[in-house]
């Protein structure tokens, strides 16, 4: 099977002792990259990334929760490798944390598949 999407991973290296990602597993990791980046981090590319990583102190009601989807909504819509399925946002008070779980259509391979994100520190 040809392989579309080549990316590096050093987490991955750790479970299959290669640093290679392909595919669905590639563009995940993207993702993942591209949400927990912050505004201005990247070198020539101050306007990539997301404020997510900054929230992690702000207090845990509607309003945040509303700004976060918007924000994934925002990453995922940029990306043209996906599609979005459905995104929900659960607040878990005794934990400070905010779970996202994103239902993503990886277009060029028809997989459908979960992404979850937790926030802690909330």
């Amino acid at each position: 099977m040809n392989k579309i999407y080549t990316g590096f991973s050093l987490s991955n290296y750790i479970r299959n002792r290669t640093t290679r990602i392909y595919d669905v597993e590639c563009v995940i990791d993207d993702l993942k990259r591209h949400i927990y980046t912050m505004f201005g981090e990247r070198v020539k590319m101050i306007s990539w990334g997301s404020e997510i990583p900054l929230l992690t102190f702000e207090q845990n009601d509607k309003v945040l929760i509303d700004y976060v989807s918007g924000q994934l909504n925002t990453i995922f819509k940029s990306d043209p490798r996906i599609t979005i399925k459905n995104i929900e946002l659960y607040a878990l008070p005794d934990d400070n944390a905010l779970v996202c779980i994103s239902t993503l259509l990886f277009n060029e391979f028809g997989i459908i598949e979960d992404l979850s994100i937790q926030i802690k520190g909330l």
